[in-house]
């Protein structure tokens, strides 16, 4: 179609735009998987030399957090510019902070919109570009070229990570039916292969493309009202929580237990995050979780639980004592003493802090439950307002095309629909036996994976073995399945299953 042509030549200009940009990107990608990182690092020299090219994003980061995972970076920024940039950061914290929240809210919402998955995306690359444009207007472009040269290696590695954030929509993987269940037609019309299958008429096709715009910048703008109505910081789950009473004072009473020289280094320690990830002995990213473990307050919990103890829910809770640390016992030279009195504060606060713990869980809770119901609630009403267009758009026969290949492409399991089971006229009794047959678990054989200090081909030939007998197993319970369901419907519901979802029977109807 002539609009269908129009839309490529759109799209290959924006791709050779978008190209131009990522010119490092792509040209790093060339470079071999399996090929030694040094002698790919040398081999991309020239690429990174270039004056025109960024230092990505997740290696700025490295520099101003101090926790190195590529290498150690080398730079020879000022104290300075590396304080003035963590202020930058913290004052793009909040815009962090609650695409974070809304990723915990999309990802455990019972409605589903992968379009709002996808604005996501955008904006948490919107928001690291902006501050990755904001730090190296901080960087002389004597600095850049000199972080550049020395770190090739590091910018290399960052680049082949860097994940492409515009991907298309239009070949995702969600079943239709999924989203047709959550009034999501928008993402459904808008797939190349539904829009063949419905024979889409030109003018079909172009309001079609407005709708997707619209449905974007709506998905978009309703996002950043989100981030927006984030509750102020000083609640829990939402910014930087209130700092707590009990914590506090527990750190309070374990500083007055150590000498004044002792409190001095402990607070260097805190600020120099490259010198405690010296003294732990961290080897890159895998132990990312000791530098922070060691850079807690004393007294986080570590490990929390609940029992219930004669019909009482009890919270139970391991608290670390981050003095007991073996760096810190060199670093501060704690004495055994000290040991044991920090110790029996840390038993003595427990109480008070489990209390707070249940407080600050119930609000947080609360709180959480409320921005959720909120959340789902503007997800439906974007899935209900342009269902609703995409439906008065099309045709009867093509909706009725539409809902056939929907429940084809569940099969059998179209039988627990309630619109199935209604136009098939199921009496309770079949729905009972179809529920029983659909959720029957098949048969499988244990596997067990091939061990490296064993004979590995023979147990790799046993474990391949497994999988073709489990394979045949399972092969085996869908046929039994079909033939199970097969006769608990009547030819005249056989028939009309057919009708409905395109789905045919092993042996065909047969009573």
């Amino acid at each position: 179609m002539l609009s269908r042509m129009k839309i490529c030549g759109i799209v290959l200009v924006i791709v050779c735009v978008f190209s131009t940009g990522q010119t490092w990107s792509q040209e790093a990608a060339n470079v071999t998987p399996d090929a030694n990182v040094e002698t790919a690092a040398t081999a991309v020299a020239e690429i990174t030399d270039r004056s025109n090219e960024e230092i990505p994003f997740s290696v700025l980061q490295q520099i101003v957090s101090g926790f190195q995972f590529n290498g150690e970076i080398k730079t020879d920024l000022s104290k300075e510019q590396i304080e003035a940039m963590k202020k930058v950061q913290s004052a793009k914290y909040m815009r962090s902070n609650g695409l974070h929240q809304l990723t915990l809210l999309m990802s455990t919402s019972s409605v589903k919109n992968r379009r709002f998955n996808q604005s996501l995306t955008t904006l948490k690359a919107e928001n690291e570009a902006e501050l990755q444009r904001e730090w190296l207007a901080m960087i002389t472009p004597e600095q850049q070229a000199s972080i550049r040269r020395r770190n090739r290696t590091a910018i290399m590695q960052a680049s082949l990570n860097r994940q492409q954030t515009g991907q298309s929509l239009l070949y995702s993987d969600t079943p239709v039916d999924a989203l047709m269940t959550n009034n999501d037609l928008m993402s459904v019309i808008e797939r190349p292969a539904i829009q063949d299958l419905l024979e889409l008429t030109d003018e079909q096709f172009e309001k079609v493309e407005e709708l997707q715009l619209a449905a974007d910048v709506d998905a978009v703008s309703t996002l950043r009202l989100a981030i927006k109505s984030q509750p102020d910081p000083g609640v829990i789950g939402a910014g930087v929580p209130t700092p707590s009473p009990a914590f506090e004072q527990l750190q309070i009473e374990t500083l007055k237990i150590l000498t004044a020289d002792q409190v001095a280094e402990y607070n260097k320690l805190l600020s120099n995050p490259a010198k405690l990830q010296e003294l732990l002995g961290v080897d890159g990213i895998k132990n990312e979780r000791a530098i922070f473990g060691a850079m807690m307050p004393h007294g986080v919990p570590i490990r929390v639980s609940t029992t219930v103890v004669n019909g009482k829910a009890e919270v139970n809770a391991e608290f670390s004592n981050t003095f007991a640390s073996p760096v810190y016992a060199m670093a501060l030279k704690i004495t055994e003493e000290q040991q044991v009195k920090i110790a029996e504060l840390l038993k003595n606060s427990r109480d008070a802090l489990l209390a707070e713990m249940a407080t600050r869980t119930d609000t947080y809770n609360k709180q959480q439950n409320e921005r959720a119901e909120k959340f789902s609630h503007c997800l439906t009403s974007h899935n209900e307002k342009f269902h609703a267009q995409v439906v008065s758009l099309i045709t009867p026969s093509q909706m009725q095309k539409l809902e056939k290949e929907r429940l084809k492409g569940i099969g059998l399991w179209a039988l627990r629909k309630s619109e199935v089971r209604s136009a098939l006229e199921l009496t309770e009794e079949q729905i009972k036996s179809v529920e029983d047959v659909l959720t029957r678990r098949p048969k499988q054989l244990p596997m067990v994976s091939p061990t490296i200090g064993g004979d590995f081909q023979k147990e790799s030939e046993a474990f391949h073995k497994r999988a073709r007998e489990n394979g045949e197993l399972f092969r085996e319970h869908i046929e039994k399945q079909n033939q199970d369901l097969q006769k608990l419907l009547t030819e005249s519901q056989q028939n009309k299953f057919i009708e409905m979802t395109g789905y045919r029977f092993t042996s065909g109807p047969s009573i």
